[in-house]
């Protein structure tokens, strides 16, 4: 009988890969099946066994290249998430906890942010990109949480002047129900310049 349940061959190839890190082969045959059976509690793990793999072996290349691949598909799923749901903070956190713990900037993803906190360019939205998915249409722009993102973004990358201008927007406009924490933030944002 034909099973569908890769668990078992998954648990094989891990002792397999404890004996032999560097078996390309066998690591390729991973990715074969967790892409074939694509099921999201076969991911559960995944990220914990790759950096297991890495410690067992420093020179690993595959590992690492595995480990790329798990946070590409988890930006890549939060930000298909983001453009159906703009203003969902959830999401904007769950992509900045996804940047944090892997210590990729923010900067990183400053393009995708922008078309978010940005309502003058509809054109660049007609473009095509599934690692930066537009906003569906209709999405209430600019989003709120974006703008903050986006002035976080200014603000580690030393551009003050430009969070600031971000943070003046959203206490006089666009999060004004958080007025004080936002003249807060521009009156600290520019005693660092000074």
């Amino acid at each position: 009988m034909l099973t569908r349940n890769p668990v078992p061959e998954l648990k094989f190839i891990a002792e397999s890969l404890k004996a032999d890190v560097k078996n390309y082969h066998t690591w390729s045959y991973r990715q074969w099946l967790l892409a074939y059976f694509n099921d999201k509690d076969l991911w559960t793990g995944e990220l914990d066994f790759v950096e297991t793999m890495i410690v067992q072996d420093s020179g690993i290349r595959k590992g690492e290249t595995d480990r790329v691949r798990i946070i590409r598909r988890e930006l890549t799923f939060v930000k298909q998430n983001i453009s159906f749901a703009a203003n969902n903070p959830s999401a904007w956190h769950y992509l900045r906890g996804i940047l944090d713990i892997n210590d990729i900037p923010y900067s990183r993803v400053e393009d995708f942010v922008r078309l978010y906190a940005d309502t003058s360019d509809d054109a660049i939205r007609d473009v095509v990109n599934l690692e930066s998915p537009p906003p569906s249409k209709g999405a209430e722009l600019p989003c709120p949480v974006t703008i903050e993102f986006l002035a976080d973004i200014h603000e580690k990358e030393g551009r003050i002047l430009q969070a600031t201008e971000l943070w003046r927007s959203l206490a006089d406009e666009h999060d004004t129900i958080r007025k004080k924490y936002w003249e807060l933030r521009i009156k600290e944002g520019l005693k660092s310049v000074k």
